[in-house]
């Protein structure tokens, strides 16, 4: 491709050279300097114009666009409300007060599901050899951690049906039915 270029080159420095003989004459009084510089340019220009036709034209490219993003909707979830209740949770490591019991041994609760009588103090006694919580899942109460041995009351002074886990250990669960 080079030689070919060259090739046209030449062929365009010879026709440059042959009108300037017609258009100023063969020597133009016998300057040769002048004819030098004259085919000098004529090559250089030549051969700018050649490698200007043989340089790839720019390629526009569209900007990558991202997909739409869409967000999904998620129907809004109403979570059961129990009535409200005032707290009387007491944590003592002593023998739990009058009422029902609850003990944590093996990563659960026993029993599982409770009813009392509204007013009825519930004790909850970690009998496991790790520390768990009692956390009503509404936040109505919560122990905070039990250290192996401590326990938790709550007196439940409003009917209604009360969910809690442990939140350390989640699969531990139990319900209390205040009737």
């Amino acid at each position: 491709m080079i030689i070919e270029s060259l090739r046209r080159s030449t062929q365009i420095t010879r026709y440059l050279v042959a009108w300037d003989n017609v258009w100023f004459g063969v020597n133009r009084g016998g300057n040769h300097l002048n004819n030098v510089r004259f085919n000098f340019a004529a090559t250089l220009l030549a051969v700018v114009l050649i490698l200007a036709g043989c340089s790839p034209s720019p390629v526009s490219t569209p900007a990558p666009t991202a997909p739409p993003v869409t967000t999904p909707t998620v129907p809004p979830v109403t979570a059961p409300t129990a009535p409200p209740v005032t707290p009387n949770a007491t944590t003592t490591p002593t023998t739990p007060a009058s009422g029902k019991n609850v003990t944590i041994s093996n990563f659960s609760f026993s029993p599982s599901s409770l009813t009392v009588a509204v007013g009825t103090n519930v004790t909850w006694t970690n009998k496991d050899s790790l520390a768990h919580d009692v956390t009503s899942d509404f936040d109505i109460f919560s122990s905070g951690n039990l250290a192996p041995g401590a326990s938790f009351s709550y007196t439940f002074s409003t009917a209604g049906t009360f969910t809690y886990s442990c939140s350390l250990h989640s699969a531990m669960k139990g319900e209390i039915e205040v009737q």
